[in-house]
């Protein structure tokens, strides 16, 4: 099996998405950046250029993520299955479901999809034993900094990830992963 990669960069709004295999990703980044850094800088000349990005990589022998982006006791993927091994750590429902979703999402990510159905999030949440069925979409929706929501009211939205909510996420499973 290749390694695989995948970088996203996100600035004002704007994401750039590159997967494929890690040369592949590497040749696009080498070819693209000073394009990117000055697409960027002309919507903003006197802002900062701040890139926000993120690459994983698969190792060679098996596949899975790099250790940097493995949680062996929290999250099981196979393939664009995910499964989170014990309950998430939360003092409300409220908590516990944004805490489990923020996880969810991330273990999407690192199985190379970007966003997961309500569906599939409530059904994570029932079997973890943290789900309140009338307030769901309200506890995602407080969250909106770190999750973002695609679809109609009342229908089965699709939630991803958003920078923040990356890196939130990263820090919560760290945590889960180690106790």
């Amino acid at each position: 099996m290749s390694d695989q990669a995948k970088i996203v960069i996100v600035r004002d709004g704007t994401t750039i998405e590159i997967s494929g295999s890690e040369a592949f990703v590497r040749e696009q980044i080498t070819t693209f950046k000073d394009v990117v850094t000055q697409a960027f800088e002309s919507r903003n000349e006197h802002a900062e250029t701040k890139i926000n990005s993120r690459v994983s990589t698969s190792s060679p022998n098996d596949g899975q993520p790099n250790e940097e982006l493995r949680f062996d006791n929290l999250l099981h993927i196979e393939g664009e299955v995910v499964r989170i091994l014990k309950k998430v750590s939360g003092n409300s429902k409220a908590e516990l479901t944004v805490r489990t979703a923020l996880i969810y999402l991330l273990g999407k990510e690192l199985s190379g999809v970007n966003s997961a159905p309500a569906s599939e999030i409530r059904q994570v949440c029932e079997e973890l034993g943290c789900l309140d069925s009338s307030n769901f979409a309200s506890y995602l929706k407080g969250a909106k900094q770190w999750v973002l929501a695609d679809g109609k009211k009342g229908g089965n939205k699709i939630y991803r990830l958003t920078v923040p909510g990356r890196e939130k996420a990263m820090e919560i499973a760290k945590l889960e992963n180690g106790s």
